[in-house]
């Protein structure tokens, strides 16, 4: 019976590792399931230098590193985004750019479903990190209209 409880925190720890190892992204749009998918099974296995991680939205996003440069597929509209927002392009694909807490937040304009790339600051600069990204973009996300 002593080693009951032992086990029960043995498996509370393990329980808490395995959470803290996944990394929390956006649910996709609905519509955008299997697109999204595609692009995660593109995605590089190396990005900045660092492996993959796993995700919480394992059919939709895809992390590497820790802190985690984060992709997310199928994500709604930046909230700073409006009709004067700049458009910047980096291996022919439109991005907007806005810092958050710690990091950049690029999200395409040129492709639907909207793809999502958050680069924490540790990764200076940010915007390179998106080159490493670009193949499987495109590939996989036809461009919809130009970045302008």
């Amino acid at each position: 019976m002593i080693g009951r409880p032992r086990l029960a925190v043995v498996a509370a720890g393990v329980m808490l590792l395995a959470t803290g190892c996944t990394v929390t992204a956006p649910a996709p749009d609905p519509g955008s399931v299997q697109t999204c998918a595609d692009l995660i099974a593109a995605a590089p296995a190396v990005v900045a230098g660092q492996p993959q991680r796993a995700t919480d939205q394992p059919e939709s996003a895809v992390a590497w590193g820790d802190p985690a440069v984060l992709l997310a597929c199928g994500v709604a509209d930046p909230p700073g985004f409006g009709p004067t927002s700049e458009c910047y392009e980096v291996d022919g694909i439109g991005w907007y750019a806005e810092p958050v807490d710690g990091a950049y937040r690029f999200t395409t304009l040129d492709r639907t479903p909207r793809i999502q790339v958050t680069v924490p600051s540790a990764y200076e600069p940010q915007a390179a990190v998106l080159t490493d990204l670009s193949e499987a973009i495109s590939t996989t996300i036809p461009q919809q209209r130009p970045c302008v």
